[in-house]
């Protein structure tokens, strides 16, 4: 009789850790068209979108503080530890950073702040 209640509860437990979503549940509201994996090659219709403006990518439960560099960073020592908070959505693709503007930028792009950062100018692209 035990091993049958015990093997109930199992069976109970299992039924309900995909009904609890031990996945964090994404920021915005989603809908029918985004549950399947392809759907953010899809056009949006309506709910949450998981194309990104270009120079970012969607990523899934990322750390705020370490999703992403910000412009504001360059020149500072980085983070020891990130934090635990679960951020989903668009984050800028390395070697961007976040501007003040929110837009994905590369370094010479970013505005200068006293003396965080050396004065380099950008690659070259060659003879033009």
């Amino acid at each position: 009789m035990a091993f049958v209640s015990i093997l109930a509860g199992f069976l109970a437990c299992c039924a309900l850790l995909p009904a609890k979503g031990q996945r964090p549940e994404p920021l915005a509201a989603t809908s029918a068209s985004s549950a399947s994996p392809l759907s953010w090659l899809l056009p949006n219709r309506g709910g949450w979108s998981r194309r990104c403006p270009w120079g970012e990518v969607y990523k899934e439960c990322q750390s705020g503080s370490c999703g992403e560099k910000k412009c504001y960073q360059i020149g500072q020592r980085r983070p020891l530890a990130c934090t635990l908070d679960c951020v989903t959505g668009c984050f800028c693709m390395r070697p961007l950073y976040r501007n003040d503007k929110g837009q994905c930028a590369f370094w010479w792009q970013c505005p200068r702040r006293g003396n965080n950062r050396p004065r380099q100018t950008p690659p070259s692209r060659g003879p033009e």
